[in-house]
């Protein structure tokens, strides 16, 4: 039930947890919509789970599967128990056996994972998905499932391994799982790769780890049954949540985009967790002058990139913005900042503060809107040099695609990205760790990410604005690397000896 709320904006924004109000109306929603929406029974009386068979079906290509939690289900005790003694004090004390009965059952699991007993009984694994014990079914290759025409960037995460595969000595498939997206679905992707059902021996998750209980609604027992199941996961603070150990008992194997992202997940899992970098590659585009995009001409622009979507503290516009006006205060300086925001409420405070910070200042432009990816594209081959002053990335895909563009980059030297932010092909910017803010970032409590020295953005600013000679030399460095450690055909590589090595292909 916690993880639901945790999973679901539109919830998290109706149904404040801090409060006793919020507490209740949650429950009462919960109990009216968590067997239409989830097939979980919230009204079953205590034995052995509900007694109706409740149905999911997903925004994809699979068919309806039918859930039959009162046969099949089975709890995971440790995770629920962990999971618990985070929920409100205020509902332990009054008496909640709704909330335990509704929440024990949207953690239990259908009858086919067993616990393994590797000195921890909380640890649950897919009964005969052992590949080197020669258990997985299914024909030899890989099935990925993700969000395929999702506009965000989790969608490019499965197109761009779809891209890494291409041409690959493998067998390989697109299944394309659109539960509760925010966004448009309007991605190019060559559907001609999306099959029915997942086949093949592996299946390669580009869902994360607080989306995983719900994929395993809406997907059914046999999607994970005798297959080899990895984790490509995405995650952005430096140390991985104690709520993930539930998800983290569904697959096998985790794939870590980042050397970040691979030591928070190895803190906590009990699966091998691999370095599996992703591909960087971008379709041809026709270039567009400026002024056709609403642009300055003649100024040297900087871009910077975010989606409401993606927690805006972390991301950090406003310091972006900040560092701009401080490396030109004048407002004579012939430079302009791009600040490109999509899903954006024009009426929330987080909006309000951005244009506050601006105060009308003439040479940012503020475009909110979702543009298609070409658009995008042409949008950041119009601009000089891309701006990412975050707090934290899992991998850094806006920098690494303005790097394959031959853009120089102002970025936080922390996290995901300093796999491939180097001091000889990139602006890196200095910080100091600070406490992640209250409602900042999901599972973020005791966590800390960087708070970029927006003075030194500034200099990096002003130094490529005064030599741009010298963006362009830090811009064809930046180019070379990207392409040559992140192309399709060297991460697809990867990709190959790692199944390979496993038995898969």
């Amino acid at each position: 039930m916690h993880l639901i709320w945790l999973a679901r904006p539109d919830l998290r924004s109706a149904f404040d947890l801090d409060t006793a109000t919020g507490q209740r109306e949650f429950a009462d929603w919960f109990r009216v919509s968590a067997f239409r929406e989830y097939g979980i029974d919230t009204v079953s009386r205590d034995g052995d789970g509900p007694s109706t068979e409740g149905a999911r079906s997903f925004a994809g290509p699979l068919p309806r599967v039918g859930l039959g939690l009162h046969s099949s289900l089975i709890r995971l005790e440790a995770s629920a128990r962990s999971i618990s003694r985070r929920l409100p004090s205020t509902l332990r004390k009054a008496g909640t056996r709704l909330w335990k009965r509704t929440l024990h059952n949207s953690l239990r699991i259908e009858s086919r994972f067993s616990t393994r007993w590797s000195g921890d009984p909380t640890q649950i694994s897919v009964q005969g998905s052992e590949a080197l014990e020669g258990t997985v079914r299914g024909e030899p290759g890989v099935s990925l499932i993700g969000y395929a025409r999702a506009e965000l960037g989790m969608g490019e995460h499965v197109r761009m391994s779809a891209a890494a595969l291409e041409g690959r000595s493998i067998n390989w498939g697109v299944i394309n799982y659109g539960e509760r997206i925010p966004g448009r679905q309007k991605a190019q992707t060559d559907e001609t790769r999306f099959i029915s059902d997942n086949r093949y021996k592996c299946n390669l998750f580009h869902i994360n780890a607080d989306q995983m209980l719900l994929a395993l609604l809406a997907l059914g027992r046999s999607f994970f049954d005798k297959r080899y199941n990895v984790g490509y996961w995405a995650w952005e603070l430096a140390h991985c949540p104690e709520e993930w150990d539930a998800p983290m008992a569904l697959v096998d194997e985790l794939w870590a985009p980042s050397r970040f992202i691979q030591g928070a997940f190895a803190e906590r899992a009990r699966v091998p967790v691999v370095h599996m970098p992703l591909c960087v590659s971008l379709p041809n585009f026709a270039v567009r002058r400026r002024t056709s995009l609403g642009l300055q001409a003649n100024a040297f622009l900087f871009l910077f990139t975010f989606d409401f979507f993606s927690y805006v503290e972390r991301k950090n516009p406003y310091g972006a913005i900040r560092a701009f006006k401080n490396a030109f205060p004048g407002r004579h300086e012939q430079v302009g900042l791009v600040i490109k925001a999509m899903n954006a409420d024009e009426s929330s405070e987080g909006w309000q503060r951005l244009l506050d910070l601006i105060d009308g200042d003439p040479r940012i432009v503020v475009i909110n809107r979702t543009m298609d990816r070409l658009e995008v594209l042409q949008l950041f081959d119009a601009c000089d040099c891309f701006v990412s002053l975050h707090r934290s990335e899992g991998f850094g895909r806006g920098p690494a695609e303005a790097m394959y563009l031959g853009k120089p980059v102002i970025v936080t030297n922390y996290s995901g990205n300093t796999d491939f932010t180097l001091s000889e092909n990139s602006c890196l910017v200095d910080y100091r760790l600070i406490p992640v803010g209250k409602d900042h970032y999901v599972f973020s409590a005791g966590q800390q990410w960087a708070d970029p020295d927006e003075d030194h953005a500034s200099w990096h600013m002003k130094t490529l604005a005064s030599d741009p000679r010298q963006a362009q030399e830090i811009g064809k460095k930046a180019r070379a690397f990207i392409r040559s450690n992140f192309s399709p055909a060297r991460i697809g590589t990867l990709y190959e000896e790692r199944l390979r090595k496993l038995g898969l292909v």
